[in-house]
């Protein structure tokens, strides 16, 4: 694998590293790469990889991870900010939201950055990669609204449709994030 083959097929790379984002399990990101892709060499790859997201950004706009977390984690944060919501991490998304659901359903309108920071008042006992996720307020204020939200029959949802409800699938695997956003929603949709 050379470097010219990473960046022609850019967007390719992008898609493949964001769907390693989303299995992330907040060990280590770069041997589970190693071991999917032959002739990956991390060391070679890293900053090719972060260029690729880069240009993702720029062309599509896409999201620049920022906080603490991104500025130490300068290129695993691009694949795992654009995974949106890793699965490791949305039990305590779903636990985050429920404890929020009195305040969501009382508020209307409120930008999804917003959004972002009503959630983070809500969510405690989390872990410190979860703290640092909710510092991209306006990333989960999107989740927040797109998971709340009717989307189906939008053009404009804040999430694309099919990667929400794949989300959504996800969380519901496990029994607990799917009592918290099936309570959540009821409630906000009696409000």
């Amino acid at each position: 694998m050379h470097g010219s083959r990473l960046q022609q097929y850019w967007l390719l790379w992008v898609i493949y590293a964001t769907e390693f984002g989303y299995r992330y399990t907040g060990d280590e990101y770069w041997p589970l790469i190693e071991v999917d892709i032959p002739g990956w060499q991390a060391n070679e790859h890293r900053q090719q990889l972060k260029s690729c997201f880069k240009k993702f950004a720029n062309t599509y706009a896409g999201v620049t991870p920022t906080g603490r977390w991104a500025n130490w984690f300068t290129i695993i944060a691009w694949p795992i900010t654009h995974a949106i919501l890793p699965k490791y991490l949305q039990l305590q998304f779903a636990r985050a939201l429920h404890a929020a659901r009195y305040e969501l359903a009382g508020i209307a309108n409120l930008t999804p950055a917003a959004e972002g920071r009503l959630l983070s008042r809500h969510a405690f006992n989390v872990s410190r990669r979860f703290e640092e996720l909710l510092e991209q307020e306006e990333l989960v204020g999107r989740v927040l609204l797109a998971m709340l939200a009717d989307t189906q029959g939008s053009t404009h949802a804040p999430i694309h449709a099919p990667t929400l409800r794949r989300i959504v699938r996800d969380l519901e695997q496990e029994r607990l994030a799917r009592e918290y956003l099936k309570e959540t929603r009821s409630y906000i949709s009696e409000y």
